[in-house]
């Protein structure tokens, strides 16, 4: 069972880090008890692995606040060093589950002190096979292979801060539900990581959508609707996000003939929609298709995209223009 638990948890493991799933393993190679008083000074004790996991036991704890150091972020401009801290549920989280955390080996870390009760934890050594001439990845590795879509996504204007991603197959709602991105295949889930890493600061959502491809003598046509929207945890979200229905043009999305519906020489579909779920008709047909999309855009500029939508936000958006005098929202 336990085997089981931790060979899911490495996957996990490798999605966050950015890493092939396939190639990382863990090692177990320490137990970590930790009193009242307890604490660890920064350092990197890693050398000939990819990276470290600890796996936090069962433990009723406060402070000891776990705090990782990004060597790739350095810049000689920055005052201060990027750094992540995790709290691993300090309080009464903590004593019902277990809490991980995971980090590359040219990342220092620190624990510090405990302010009361005990903790333990496992550690575990990352190992990851390199294949042909790869260099074994790090944070300054994996941060400039994610340089050009974090530049990309940020340098977008206002009303283009958002992507939408087609996953070419349908996951049903039942499925997304309290999962969201852990229910998607190993490679939709390397996207929707790679779209979460890179927009740090984004939302990233799952829309399952209906799109209805009407043929006729007189030409064809396009009807498409919105079913279910989720976020990245599985929470239905549906009507917060309504707005999305009239912002989001699936037929525009950048391709020489429409990347999700096109026709080729002999005017055929060709969908990235995946299969057709049902047909009907012959020369005036139909066909349906649903599908799942990753979705991600920058809350900061929500009411830019409300307003591209011509939702009923519109009047708060003209509203703001005023008040605030920035005219560039027009």
């Amino acid at each position: 069972m336990w085997n089981e638990s931790l060979k899911k948890l490495v996957e996990t493991v490798a999605f966050k880090l950015g890493v092939n799933p396939s190639l990382l393993t863990a090692e177990l190679d320490g137990l970590l008890c930790m009193e009242k008083g307890g604490y660890i000074e920064r350092k990197n004790d890693d050398e000939d692995v990819m990276g470290s996991l600890l796996i936090q036991l069962p433990s009723k704890f406060s402070g000891g606040e776990l705090t990782i150091y990004n060597p790739a972020a350095e810049d000689d401009d920055q005052d201060e060093e990027e750094s992540f801290k995790f709290t691993l549920g300090a309080g009464e989280e903590a004593a019902y589950s277990c809490h991980f955390a995971c980090r590359f080996s040219d990342c220092e870390y620190e624990m510090a002190k405990l302010r009361s009760g005990s903790r333990v934890l496992l550690r575990y050594s990352l190992h990851y096979k390199q294949v042909g001439a790869k260099v074994m990845p790090t944070a300054g590795v994996v941060n400039e292979s994610r340089t050009l879509l974090e530049e990309s996504l940020y340098g977008l204007p206002p009303a283009d801060r958002m992507v939408v991603l087609p996953l070419v197959k349908e996951y049903d709602g039942l499925t997304l539900v309290n999962s969201g991105v852990k229910a998607l295949s190993r490679s939709h889930r390397k996207k929707a990581e790679a779209l979460l890493a890179a927009g740090a600061d984004w939302e990233l959502l799952i829309v399952n959508a209906k799109l209805v491809h009407s043929c006729s003598y007189g030409g064809h046509s396009d009807d498409t609707s919105i079913i279910e929207v989720f976020d990245e945890s599985g929470s239905l979200v549906t009507e917060e996000m309504s707005w999305l229905t009239e912002t989001i043009d699936f037929s525009s999305i950048e391709h020489d003939d429409g990347m999700l519906l096109a026709f080729d020489h002999d005017d055929l579909c060709v969908s990235n929609w995946g299969a057709c779920k049902s047909r009907s008709g012959a020369y005036a047909s139909k066909q349906t298709y649903m599908a799942t999309f990753l979705l991600s855009y920058d809350p900061a500029f929500e009411m830019e995209l409300k307003c591209l939508g011509g939702c009923e936000e519109v009047a708060e958006v003209c509203k703001k223009i005023v008040v605030t005098r920035d005219y560039e929202l027009l």
